[in-house]
């Protein structure tokens, strides 16, 4: 009886994917900020306006709408409508970074347009070898990709908001590597 319970726990307490992931390490050897959890854009570079005053400290969605919350990871997360609304444009760009695991994932949302996006990019090509946008809600989701053909390649990510429209942000967060494709839920 005693074993089972124990069991029982173990399964209870396991994290909503069994890979939780490792953060890029950066030419220095030490964990890149892609996570935003110094509370700063440490290792990324803005142009515009869109990313100013970022990263966002809590889930701000759930104080101002009752039917979202942004279900960011850690303390600090990427929010393109928290400060400055949908009107600024502008990119956010991370530092470069050699792919060391064959997966890696990360969470997004915000507006659904083609300028509204996260593209993970090849660096010796500039080359988007991956790109998404959000799916008009505030709720971050994760979303996994396939490295396996860019391994031991140098890629960065660019975070896009080029559009001050209806649903003009996009939110981002929490990047990782995994070694095995992570199991995610289907996004909405």
């Amino acid at each position: 009886m005693r074993a089972s319970l124990s069991l029982l726990v173990l399964v209870l307490t396991l994290p909503a994917f069994a890979d939780e992931g490792v953060l890029p390490l950066g030419a220095d050897g030490k964990p890149l900020n892609l996570d935003f959890e110094t509370g700063t854009l440490k290792d990324w570079t803005a142009t515009g306006e869109a990313f100013k005053d970022q990263p966002i400290k809590g889930d701000t969605v759930k104080a101002r709408r009752a039917d979202m919350q942004s279900k960011h990871q850690g303390n600090y997360w990427l929010g393109g409508y928290e400060k400055h609304l949908d009107k600024p444009q502008g990119t956010l760009t991370s530092v470069a970074f050699k792919v060391t695991h064959p997966w890696c994932s990360f969470l997004v949302a915000g507006g659904p347009h083609l300028t509204t996006c996260v593209e993970l990019v090849r660096k010796e090509t500039s080359e988007v070898f991956y790109r998404v946008s959000g799916t008009e809600t505030e709720t971050l989701a994760r979303v996994a990709v396939d490295l396996q053909k860019l391994r031991d390649k140098e890629i960065f990510i660019r975070v896009v908001d080029k559009h001050s429209g209806h649903w003009g942000h996009i939110n981002f967060d929490d990047f990782r590597f995994h070694t095995e494709e992570p199991k995610i839920p289907a996004r909405a």
